[in-house]
């Protein structure tokens, strides 16, 4: 249901510090939410895909994963060995730069066309 509406946890923002520490000439594109700000999974899709939003990826990946950001990112990962993608290894929802996390033009290319077989991915990617 993309109205249900959750809320931003703390473990949405919690690898930013790290991150920037890591990596401080890279940008984490986020859209300004703040922790325990509620929105509807519509919302959240919609800064995830067209801001490129990191809280926004995380947030659907905690609740989604039953409070555990990991967890989808397992999911993320059984879905793309499901679909053929056999050279994509997922470390994080955001897609950030991490370690470990690869995939190759033929895989996005099988995750892409499954992604556009689902109607809300399809309705929000070709939004003008």
């Amino acid at each position: 249901d993309l109205a249900q509406r959750v809320s931003c946890p703390e473990e949405a923002f919690s690898e930013f510090p790290a991150y920037r520490e890591a990596y401080p000439d890279n940008d984490i594109p986020t859209s300004g939410f703040q922790v325990s700000e509620e929105l509807s999974y519509n919302d959240l899709l919609h800064a995830m895909m067209l801001e490129s939003s990191s809280e926004a990826a995380n947030t659907i990946a905690f609740h989604i994963g039953g409070g555990s950001i990991q967890n989808f990112v397992n999911l993320m990962n059984e879905k793309a060995k499901e679909l053929g993608a056999t050279d994509t290894n997922f470390v994080n929802p955001s897609g950030l730069f991490a370690e470990g996390q690869l995939s190759t033009a033929n895989d996005l290319l099988k995750i892409t066309a499954y992604a556009f077989s689902l109607p809300a991915f399809e309705k929000i990617s070709t939004i003008e």
